[in-house]
């Protein structure tokens, strides 16, 4: 529990060391193993994914309650019994999910949406991807199913970020889905605007990380060893997360080496851009002269920086990923060179302009294939 905080009220937090108490972690003991244990003795689940995802006393940052026991009085059940093959769990869950769906709207009322209990959720009945992808995690845990919480801190070619969760079953297997909108076998979760099977049409939210909570710290990351320091920006990544990139795309390790890199800091970050601002998605410590950023995304536009207390104490380091994983440096050039602009945005920012207002499957066919731009207007 070192580290873990909750919130008590609108204006207070508490640690949770001084508040969960023996009898308050026997009694989640004894039953996230009373829902968990047909699941892992028929193989379905694995005890590390029972531990991270089951077990946890905990699933955000709210206040302690009591959340396995109120969903077990919400459906009239502890358990999914009788399941002896993934694909029945997988029905059970996205039976589940489907009843989340009947009352969950999404919006974007909700404030602090990582500090809200079951409770909170259930009578507000809207919120976020945020608020979606807690209420699966606090009802299919509280059944004894590991549904873990993944994330990308920020698109690298849109606006924004995003949460979802994944089914964790044996053998390291996870199938993403989100609650309350998409069920298990059936979310792609970088799809923009899915335009038939494997069309070229098709458009694509792109992150250069995604990550996934755990509850158990993880002591050889950068986030662990320094979190206590003042080291880092406004940061949706800490010390209780697992990298799970590679799980969703192609990925590349990138290194570079101190002659590049302003001074020698402890710590150097990875940053997207994003909504028109670099924005940090991954922070990695120096070693032997080098900082070596695993597992980044291909196809992407990313920036290196430090960042010191005056500009020239801070470094800017642009490069592009290719789709093969080979980083090309972007130096200024005193070159100028004329460019053709045939429209002011790219396509998936049109297609976004009009979800805001409408789902509209034929606008967006439209815009993908080049019929419709926003073109660039007088002045």
């Amino acid at each position: 529990m070192e580290g873990l905080i909750h919130v008590l009220s609108k204006t207070a937090i508490g640690q949770d060391r001084k508040l969960v108490n023996d009898d308050i972690i026997l009694s989640n003991i004894e039953d996230a193993y009373q829902s968990s244990n047909e699941l892992i003795k028929n193989g379905l689940i694995s005890e590390n994914g029972f531990k991270e995802f089951v077990l946890p006393y905990r699933v955000n940052s709210a206040n302690i309650h009591t959340w396995r026991r109120q969903v077990w009085h919400q459906y009239h059940k502890h358990s999914f019994s009788g399941i002896t093959r993934t694909s029945a769990l997988v029905d059970s869950c996205n039976r589940i999910n489907d009843s989340l769906k009947s009352w969950f709207k999404f919006s974007y009322t909700n404030k602090l949406e990582d500090t809200l209990t079951y409770s909170h959720i259930t009578h507000g009945k809207e919120g976020t991807c945020v608020s979606m992808a807690t209420i699966a995690a606090y009802t299919l845990r509280a059944f004894g199913v590991p549904v873990s919480i993944d994330f990308t801190p920020a698109w690298g070619n849109m606006p924004g970020s995003h949460v979802w969760n994944s089914l964790v079953l044996a053998h390291d297997v996870s199938i993403p889905f989100l609650g309350a909108e998409a069920n298990i076998g059936k979310y792609e979760p970088l799809y923009l605007i899915k335009d038939g099977e494997n069309s070229p049409y098709s458009t694509y939210r792109k992150p250069g990380k995604i990550y996934r909570y755990v509850y158990s710290a993880q002591k050889e990351t950068p986030y662990y060893k320094y979190g206590h320091l003042n080291y880092f920006l406004p940061m949706s990544v800490n010390s209780r997360m697992i990298d799970v990139t590679a799980q969703y795309l192609p990925v590349s390790d990138i290194t570079f080496t101190n002659p590049q890199i302003n001074g020698e800091p402890k710590l150097v970050y990875i940053n997207n851009y994003n909504d028109g601002k670099w924005v940090p998605v991954m922070a990695t410590e120096r070693k032997e002269d080098a900082y070596l950023f695993s597992n980044l995304a291909r196809d992407l536009l990313y920036c290196v920086s430090t960042y010191g207390e005056s500009p020239a104490e801070t470094t800017i380091l642009p490069f592009y990923l290719t789709p093969a994983g080979k980083p090309i440096l972007l130096q200024p050039s005193s070159k100028k060179i004329d460019i053709v602009l045939n429209r002011m945005q790219s396509i998936e920012f049109d297609q976004m302009d009009v979800a805001k207002k409408e789902w509209n499957v034929k606008a967006f066919a439209r815009i993908a294939r080049g019929h419709v731009r926003s073109a660039p207007v007088e002045g």
